[in-house]
């Protein structure tokens, strides 16, 4: 009965080391230009952990190299319904060329990546994938609300936006999560039948 309890309890902080917060969701995607397929797309990246999304963003480099830098990224998550969602801004920046100032737009719910305009080509996203964006936001949900896309625009100043709304990738199945939690109570269980036997 000792072992059961210990074997429960140790379940238990593995649940609570794995629960949901821990576990992150990608979700990768391109975003083209609509207008114009074949001026090129912009890789994406999206890494929820709990509440905090990372968004990174990147030339293709491969094939479908875009036709332009670009100056601008916006990121809208956005519900069920597909309305905006509320996000706070935990900041951002570029590797390789480049940085700027990460901060809200429109209603508050948009979260947009900005460069300095006069200082281009200095601070851009090179179309070579020599720079790439890097952004994190919390998202502040309402009571019973739930992310389930995400909406990502890259910005030029000649080939206009290249823009894609993605379904975010569905969160671990309860059932995944007990796993660790009910394995060690198994093996035990198993081990005090043959006992028995």
């Amino acid at each position: 009965m000792k072992h059961i309890m210990v074997t429960t309890a140790l379940g238990l902080f593995g649940l609570l080391l794995l629960g949901p917060g821990a576990l992150a969701q990608t979700t990768s995607f391109n975003v083209v230009n609509p207008g114009h397929p074949a001026d090129g797309d912009w890789h994406v990246v999206v890494t929820q952990t709990g509440l905090t999304f990372t968004v990174s963003v990147k030339a293709d480099t491969g094939v479908n190299i875009p036709a332009s830098n670009a100056n601008e990224v916006q990121v809208t998550l956005l519900d069920t319904a597909n309305n905006a969602m509320s996000a706070v801004n935990n900041g951002g920046g570029t590797s390789g060329n480049g940085g700027g100032t990460w901060k809200n737009i429109a209603n508050g719910k948009t979260i947009d990546w900005k460069w300095d305009q006069s200082l281009l080509p200095h601070l851009t996203l090179q179309r070579d994938g020599s720079s790439s964006f890097l952004g994190t936001l919390n998202l502040v949900p309402l009571p019973g609300e739930k992310s389930q896309w995400v909406d990502v625009t890259v910005f030029d100043s000649i080939h206009g936006p290249w823009t894609e709304t993605e379904q975010l990738a569905p969160e671990a199945s309860s059932l995944a999560l007990l796993l660790p939690g009910l394995i060690p109570i198994g093996i035990v269980l198993r081990g005090r039948r043959k006992t028995r036997a």
